[in-house]
């Protein structure tokens, strides 16, 4: 069967070979929109009312603010009045370890949160004394190195860590089993150098684009089952190892964009899911070939997005199989001319 030339190309199944066009690919959720939802969770406290409240009317009394400064002790309103632990000013390791030792009337907090600070390098262990947290948010700062043990206090209470935009490149990946409760970790734009290993039975979103790991080993996520959301944009990728995502049965979204692949080799994507949606995003690498059988076990509603690469042509035994089961909704817009093809029981609708 002859491949076919195009530019830009939106298909699905139409058993009664009529066209579903561009709007399908509107749904395509794409990286920008799930950081946006998730950075509006992340912050949600700082949309929120907060004050610093007469402590001796509420159960969960913040430590005395001459005994935690430059931190600060906020307590946002709600059911929990859940208490947020600010170390933004901290001007030494030395300084935020002594204020975290310091005896707290409650130790039970719901966030740790520092922003915009060059001078904490290294979050050491036994640095946060005996407090407890839900959160960690450490982002836009020079933080390098997360010690062993230096989140030890968390181990049963951490839902979610955030450490975003900093200098990392040396944090704790052999305690990942230890956090029982974990679902969301980010480690974007750091500065990690090797993928690390993944072993963690609650772990659901994991954000690591824009480190420049590079190659990511087959065995990368067979420790981590639970995880929906996979981020690994802009890590210099070079290569997909087939097999590398087959054991993700909850994945509803894994995102390639802004690497160096050219090939997605047969088996590269097999994706045995039972997620009622998947989007798989390939956007903006150089991918000018794509193998029979590169993507598997894809289940309906399945979203494939390989806009802006240089794939010249539309080869039926590639997409065909895909397309008669209904699977999936393609997105290769980009391409190079506007073309019709169709056939007995589908249509393909080429847009330039």
């Amino acid at each position: 069967m002859s491949p076919l030339p195009l530019y830009a190309l939106l298909c699905v199944l139409a058993v009664s070979s009529c066209c579903v066009g561009r709007a399908q690919g509107k749904a395509v959720v794409d990286d920008v929109t799930e950081k946006e939802k998730l950075g509006q969770e992340r912050e949600e406290f700082s949309d929120r009312e907060r004050e610093y409240n007469d402590y001796t009317t509420l159960n969960r009394p913040c430590p005395d603010e001459d005994v935690i400064a430059p931190c600060r002790c906020i307590v946002i309103h709600g059911d929990d009045y859940s208490m947020v632990i600010d170390c933004s000013d901290v001007e030494s390791e030395d300084q935020l370890a002594k204020i975290m030792s310091s005896s707290f009337p409650f130790n039970t907090f719901n966030t740790f949160h520092i922003s915009k600070n060059n001078n904490l390098k290294v979050l050491r262990r036994g640095s946060l004394g005996n407090a407890t947290f839900q959160r960690f948010f450490i982002t836009y700062s020079s933080l390098e190195v997360i010690e062993t043990e230096a989140l030890a206090g968390s181990y049963k209470t951490v839902t979610e860590m955030t450490f975003e935009h900093n200098e990392i490149e040396e944090f704790p990946w052999g305690e990942l089993s230890s956090f029982t409760n974990l679902k969301i970790l980010s480690l974007y734009d750091n500065v990690i150098l090797s993928f690390p290993p993944l072993i963690s039975d609650t772990l659901e979103r994991l954000y690591l684009s824009h480190n420049p790991f590079g190659s990511v080993p087959v065995s990368a996520f067979k420790g981590a089952p639970a995880l929906i959301m996979i981020d690994l944009n802009s890590i210099e990728m070079p290569d997909i190892v087939p097999g590398t995502y087959s054991d993700l049965p909850a994945l509803e979204g894994l995102w390639l964009g802004y690497n160096q692949l050219h090939h997605v080799p047969e088996g590269a994507l097999e994706i045995v899911s039972t997620s009622t949606s998947v989007h798989l995003n390939l956007v903006n690498n150089s991918i000018s070939s794509v193998a029979v059988n590169a993507f598997s076990g894809l289940t309906s509603n399945t979203t494939i997005t390989l806009r802006s690469n240089q794939l010249q042509f539309v080869e039926e035994e590639v997409w065909r199989p895909l397309l008669e089961k209904g699977v999936v909704s393609l997105d290769l817009e980009g391409t190079v001319s506007a073309r019709w093809w169709c056939s007995d029981i589908m249509m393909v609708t080429v847009v330039a």
